[in-house]
């Protein structure tokens, strides 16, 4: 090998050593910088989350869970059809969207009273349309409502028109229906109109509701009859004798008013006295809401 061979051949080494030493660092002599990728969150309507980039090969911390008006946060996704669930530890190799799936925070109120079952969990949103001393009537559309009590230690902290968020149970026994075992009742607003209107009724109309049918719970009717008390409950009856009975967590102060008179006045459809055959009702207006109706010949 002669000299200008052996100078080249050093050459060629040197030079090559070179290259794969600062293939691992930067100009400045540091550590090359390792590849980054991007982590979007798409919250579905929910809060927003600032995208995040993270270093190939390594994992992530997920940020708070983002929130939405109404629905409750059901986890992160790989994809759009929430067929993926993420699970923590994943290793990013590639840039990623994370996906939030959302699940309803509130079950219509129609749902509820139509298909739960005793003692299953309730979660429900509406407008307080009645009051009485032990709880208080709840619509979110015209033919969902439902009872909601509270006992007669209850200290009323609602009134008609308040919007109201009620966490408790179904309840559907001796023939009442209601939300029973209040854990939460959060006040949103006041000033709204109930969705529930009153129907024309008459007291035999009353009694032949069948107490099988959920949707009749709630309902609000206007009754004309005279007011009278038997034992310690107040009635109301026609004039072929026809009886309807108040519920005795009803306004009483309204009906001793009345009390032996014809009167006209709207009540809710309360429970099925099988006992005796007939429903009782909620009376949770005021004595100013109820119409004296003699009769006239």
């Amino acid at each position: 090998m002669n000299k200008i061979t052996k100078v080249l051949l050093t050459f060629v080494m040197l030079f090559a050593f070179f290259m794969v030493v600062s293939c691992g660092t930067t100009e400045n002599g540091g550590e090359a910088a390792a590849k980054k990728y991007s982590v979007t969150f798409e919250t579905n309507g929910g809060s927003k989350i600032t995208t995040i980039a993270v270093e190939e090969g390594k994992t992530f911390t997920l940020p708070e869970n983002p929130t939405k008006e109404d629905y409750k946060f059901d986890g992160w996704y790989l994809d759009a059809s929430f067929a993926s669930a993420y699970a923590e530890g994943y290793v990013v190799t590639a840039n990623i969207t994370l996906y939030a799936k959302w699940v309803e925070r509130f079950t219509a109120i129609n749902t509820i009273a139509s298909t739960y079952k005793n003692n299953q969990e309730v979660e429900t949103k509406g407008v307080v349309y009645a009051v009485t001393a032990n709880g208080f009537y709840l619509a979110d559309s015209a033919d969902g409502h439902i009872f909601v009590v509270r006992g007669s230690s209850w200290v009323q902290d609602v009134q008609v028109g308040d919007k109201v968020e009620v966490l408790g149970k179904f309840g559907y026994a001796q023939n009442l229906i209601q939300i029973k075992e209040v854990k939460s009742c959060v006040k949103v607003s006041s000033g709204n109109t109930p969705a529930v209107v009153a129907s024309k009724a008459t007291i035999v109309e009353v009694n032949a509701l069948s107490a099988s049918e959920r949707s009749v719970y709630g309902t609000v009717v206007t009754l004309t009859g005279t007011i009278s008390k038997s034992g310690a409950m107040y009635s109301l009856t026609d004039e072929d004798g026809k009886i309807v009975f108040f519920d005795t967590n009803s306004n009483e102060a309204a009906l001793e008013a009345y009390k032996g008179k014809r009167v006209t006045l709207n009540a809710v459809v309360y429970k099925y006295l099988t006992s005796d055959n007939v429903w009782t009702l909620s009376y949770a207006g005021t004595p100013e809401e109820i119409v004296e109706t003699p009769l006239t010949f």
